[in-house]
């Protein structure tokens, strides 16, 4: 029934969406759907559960090797690549797997203000992983130590979260590569990477 409903939220949108279409997908009876859930929004929250579940699979570990055996500049280096790394793979799952579905439970988000805890979920998975990171680069000393962690993630997950969003979702035409490119260069200024501290 999870599956089903996903189809039919994103083909449809949240409020077009009946439980008459969901069960039809599924192939059964508008009864049978009543024995798994109690309404739509509970149908939706297991399918958001599920799609959170799927990008948080995505979330490559921003860690660093030994700096006793690095100078800080192979450091920075090592990691400029695994910034570029999770952007890409967030990316490229979001394009895969999330995007319309996000929009999905955005669009629902207005009639059940609730569901604002599953959006925020997906937005934490990101920024508490990009804040462990920046809290070991500055331990490595070659991020800005003067940054608290806890907002730069939030603030970096945004800028990746929202541009690919507006790419994605909304249409704006960009390339691929040069958009990666792009977001790997503004987190890792962002965060001072490239300045010698």
């Amino acid at each position: 029934m999870v599956g089903a409903a996903r189809v039919c939220i994103e083909r449809d949108g949240y409020h077009a969406a009946r439980i008459s279409d969901i069960a039809e997908e599924a192939g059964a009876a508008i009864g049978s759907f009543y024995t798994y859930f109690p309404s739509k929004q509970a149908v939706f929250t297991a399918v958001a559960r599920d799609a959170i579940a799927d990008l948080a699979r995505i979330k490559p570990r921003l860690v660093l090797p030994p700096p006793r055996s690095r100078s800080r500049s192979q450091l920075r280096q090592h990691a400029m690549r695994q910034i570029r790394y999770a952007i890409e793979q967030f990316v490229d799952r979001y394009a895969e797997r999330g995007a319309l579905l996000m929009l999905r439970l955005d669009e629902a988000i207005g009639s059940h203000p609730e569901l604002i805890t599953l959006r925020l979920a997906v937005h934490e998975q990101f920024a508490d992983t990009i804040a462990q990171s920046v809290r070991r680069w500055q331990d490595a000393a070659i991020a800005d130590p003067t940054l608290d962690p806890l907002h730069t993630g939030d603030a970096l997950a945004a800028m990746v979260g929202h541009t690919t969003r507006v790419w994605l979702v909304f249409g704006r035409p960009h390339d691929r590569e040069l958009a990666i490119d792009t977001l790997t260069r503004l987190w890792a200024n962002g965060i001072g990477l490239s300045a010698r501290h």
